[in-house]
């Protein structure tokens, strides 16, 4: 999988997180970038245009207000925010469980 490939998926879904976690601030933009650079290594070899549906579970981050997905925890520590699982499982309690798939586009979609 050429990184150029799942760009643009990677990027709406860091956009989103760094969203509902963040205030408009440099903490945003730097979780935003840390998480786009975690999720394209993640998906080396994993991501399959031509098959969508393959290994989207792989692709999958979860958060609930019990448990943060792992590498939403180490895009935040990039942005040196203290207490970050705390705060982002309240911002996730209303919904008790997020579950965001990255899925990837057919292609010529």
């Amino acid at each position: 999988m050429a990184a150029a490939s799942c760009a643009h998926e990677v990027a709406v879904a860091a956009t989103w997180f760094a969203e509902q976690l963040f205030e408009p601030n440099d903490q945003r933009s730097i979780f935003c970038d840390r998480l786009q650079e975690l999720l394209i290594a993640r998906y080396q070899g994993h991501w399959y245009p031509d098959e969508p549906h393959r290994g989207c579970a792989f692709r999958s981050l979860l958060s609930t207000v019990n448990a943060m997905d792992p590498l939403l925890l180490r895009a935040a520590d990039a942005t040196g925010h203290r207490g970050v699982q705390e705060s982002f499982m309240r911002c996730f309690s209303d919904a008790g469980e997020v579950t965001c798939w990255v899925s990837c586009a057919p292609p010529n979609a």
